[in-house]
């Protein structure tokens, strides 16, 4: 029998993937990659895996991702905020008080009526909960104003027994600036309950 030469290379094409070797310093094109038993770093290396345009593996920093995707650092936070008076009287100085009035204003001018936006943002939702027995289940409206104007269109429930919560839904719509007078104008029309708990979530950014 005559000898049988074998190649003296192999090339990459020629083996099976799952038979490629990867040594140190080598590239290597593979279909897929499936890592395990993968340690937590224990630090924050700033570093995140992507695929470039030619579908190699590079990495980005956090810093350069937020840029990426038009992000910003905390630039969306949630809040729940109600208003409060601080009334000095004869005191020149103070602690401001961290509970506010109940009774409902006669109108917006009223600085008990009025909430200060701390940021641009938007009315997200307000939920309502009635505080007492209510024998008459009705409509009952909220309207938003901005800097005495009206804020959108009223947005209306019904309302059921004590402990009831509904909810208004708003949304990008109901948005305001920095330093915009907020205020809410209420109607329970034909409800029976006088006592109602008030939430307002806003959406505001820095």
């Amino acid at each position: 029998m005559g000898t049988k030469v074998l190649p003296t290379t192999i090339k990459d094409r020629d083996m099976p993937n799952w038979k490629k070797v990867i040594t140190s310093g080598s590239n290597a094109e593979l279909n897929q990659l499936k890592l395990s038993g993968i340690t937590n770093a224990g630090t924050d290396t700033d570093k995140f895996l992507v695929l470039d345009t030619n579908g190699n593996v590079d990495f980005r920093t956090g810093a350069e991702i937020l840029s990426d995707i038009g992000a910003a650092a905390s630039s969306i936070k949630n809040y729940v905020d109600f208003n409060n008076l601080v009334d000095f009287k004869t005191l020149t100085q103070g602690y401001a008080p961290m509970s506010g009035i109940t009774d409902v204003q006669e109108g917006d001018t009223s600085p008990f009526a009025n909430w200060l936006a701390p940021s641009d943002g938007y009315i997200e939702r307000i939920e309502l909960m009635v505080g007492e027995t209510n024998t008459v289940s009705a409509s009952f409206s909220i309207r938003g104003y901005k800097n005495g104007s009206t804020l959108g269109v009223a947005q209306t429930n019904t309302q059921g027994a004590a402990r009831t919560v509904t909810e208004y839904v708003y949304g990008p719509t109901f948005s305001f600036s920095k330093r915009d007078r907020l205020a809410f104008f209420m109607d329970k029309t034909t409800n029976t309950s006088d006592l109602y708990t008030f939430n307002i979530y806003f959406q505001v950014g820095n």
